[in-house]
C-alpha cells in the first residue's frame, strides 16, 4: 500500500473524552493548532509526536496502532 489514509476517529475521540476539545488536548502538547489539524489530514505524525501524545492520551502501548494505523475504508 503506497500512501495509505489512517482513519484517527479513535484519537480524535479519546482526545475530546480526556480533554473535551481538541483546542483543550492542543494546548497540552508541543505542537501549534493548524500544524496538528494538518498532520491528522496528512498523515504524517512522527514518531516523537506520536510518542507524546500516547503518553499525554494515556494509550497503551499495545494499542497505538488502533489509533494511529488504521487504515480508512
Amino acid at each position: 500500500m503506497k500512501n495509505p489514509k489512517y482513519d484517527y476517529s479513535k484519537l480524535k475521540s479519546k482526545i475530546v473524552e480526556k480533554y473535551g476539545t481538541q483546542k483543550e488536548f492542543i494546548g497540552k502538547i508541543d505542537m501549534a493548532s493548524t500544524t496538528f489539524i494538518q498532520k491528522l489530514k496528512s498523515n504524517k505524525f512522527n514518531q516523537q509526536e506520536i510518542e507524546e501524545i500516547v503518553t499525554i492520551l494515556d494509550i497503551p502501548l499495545e494499542e497505538i496502532p488502533e489509533y494511529f494505523f488504521s487504515i480508512k475504508s
